[in-house]
């Protein structure tokens, strides 16, 4: 059973939160698996009210909310466009909550009416014959955000609600979005999902100084939590692009050209081209990730031929730090930088389980880091300090003996290393030594650390 929740007067006269004495089982159907479940009565009264108009009828229902199980304890209070508790001002905030769309169509279907959702509200299912699946943009600025949702009555419980970019395909570039000529796309709390282009660029294509700048903005939401982004691990995802057909393009997820592309607090997975998955950089192009994990273990298909996660060309210049890579096969390699391109890398874990290379240098390209961890074929260079260690964890923390190449390199950052990862699991520990704390990779429980000193750090 369960206890409704109730509002009374605390020890101290406030209005304070609170459960009714009695037990309860919650309605049939509303997530049994939430600590704490809404029941929303008024979405009976709503049916009932359909039922009753005269057919034919159409109604378009538009808010946030869950589209197959009940809202945990979403209840918000809004005062002059900020968040704020919803016992703090009674009759002075707007009180809202989400929509449980799963039940209002269970509840429709059952009383006889034909239910078409519930959808993602999102830019979905365009097409073009050239670039610009969803948005094509040629000297544009573009934003696109969601944004954190937190339960102000059970403290620490956030539900982000990202905005959403999917299933758009592009005859060549952009299947998603595709930049040209300066175009300036800003993305957070932003999902952009299996969409397709014919040669480049599945998700995003950017060319002629455009920029990208995805995840931790801080424009709308400067003071939040982004730790909180648990149900979906990162508050910002590219997942599942890609170049169709798969024997031709780069980038799956992103290419760019004489363009920019920055990341914080980002997941990049099961994006897939013939050759790059993820991320592909040609000529004067400058990449920045932060908090970024790319790649997952259980989903991704092994490399093959000559494959690579990321690959940086040209004159491309990539910093990468407090990243997780993971891969696996026998082929190919998580990143590759050829001609005149160059590679920063830090406080990052490059796991490939199997035998292809963690990094493939060609021609004059130049790679350099600090306080790396790996599993694979790594180039033998000194300047890349990175320790080996075990496949089958790609986010290590650990506190490096002193005195060793890799503490002499890897100064105390202030940043302590946490136990468990954003999944809850236990971190891999490399070495131990209680003065001198180093984390490495893109999982670690509070993220605001890591970019806490800004975008730029």
């Amino acid at each position: 059973g369960g206890g409704e929740g109730v509002i009374g007067l605390g020890a101290d006269g406030e209005l304070t939160f609170g459960l009714a004495a009695d037990e309860q089982a919650p309605p049939a159907g509303t997530g049994e698996t939430n600590a704490v479940v809404e029941v929303q009565t008024g979405l009976d009264l709503i049916v009932a009210d359909l039922v009753s108009r005269s057919a034919p009828f159409r109604a378009l229902f538009v808010d946030y909310g869950p589209s197959d199980i009940a809202p945990g304890d979403s209840l918000r209070s809004y005062k002059d466009g900020q968040q704020v508790s919803p016992l703090a001002l009674p009759g002075e905030a707007d009180l809202t909550v989400d929509v449980d769309f799963g039940r209002f169509a269970r509840l429709a279907r059952a009383a006889g009416l034909d239910v078409a959702g519930p959808a993602p509200q999102g830019i979905t299912d365009n097409d073009a014959n050239q670039s610009g699946g969803g948005i094509y943009a040629d000297e544009s600025t573009l934003r696109f955000q969601g944004g954190p949702l937190c339960s102000q009555s059970a403290p620490g419980t956030c539900r982000p609600h990202l905005a959403y970019v999917g299933l758009n395909q592009a005859g060549i570039a952009g299947g998603g979005f595709a930049l040209v000529n300066g175009s300036d796309l800003q993305l957070d709390f932003a999902l952009v999902i299996s969409n397709v282009a014919g040669k480049r660029g599945g998700g995003i294509h950017a060319s002629s100084n455009s920029n990208v700048t995805f995840g931790a903005l801080d424009t709308l939401y400067p003071d939040v939590d982004r730790s909180r982004c648990q149900h979906v691990s990162f508050c910002n995802a590219l997942i599942g692009n890609r170049v169709n057909p798969p024997e031709a393009g780069s980038g799956g997820g992103v290419r760019l050209e004489d363009a920019s592309f920055a990341g914080v607090n980002l997941e990049m997975a099961g994006n897939d081209s013939a050759l790059t998955r993820h991320l592909a950089a040609f000529g004067d192009s400058s990449i920045i990730l932060r908090q970024v994990r790319i790649g997952r273990a259980a989903s991704e298909l092994p490399l093959s031929g000559s494959q690579s996660l990321l690959a940086f060309a040209g004159n491309s210049v990539a910093s990468l730090s407090h990243s997780s890579l993971f891969a696996s096969g026998a082929d190919g390699s998580m990143i590759q930088i050829e001609n005149n391109a160059s590679l920063d890398l830090d406080s990052s874990a490059i796991i490939m389980a199997g035998d292809g290379a963690t990094l493939t240098r060609l021609d004059a390209a130049t790679a350099s880091g600090d306080c790396n961890a790996y599993a694979g074929t790594w180039p033998a260079d000194p300047s890349l300090n990175a320790v080996a260690v075990q496949p089958g964890d790609f986010d290590a923390m650990g506190m490096p003996l002193a005195g060793t190449a890799l503490i002499d390199a890897c100064a105390d950052a202030g940043i302590l290393p946490q136990d468990r990862d954003l999944l809850l699991r236990p971190r891999l520990t490399i070495r131990l030594d209680p003065s001198h704390p180093l984390d490495i990779g893109a999982m670690e429980r509070p993220l605001d650390a890591i970019f806490a000193g800004g975008f730029e750090d």
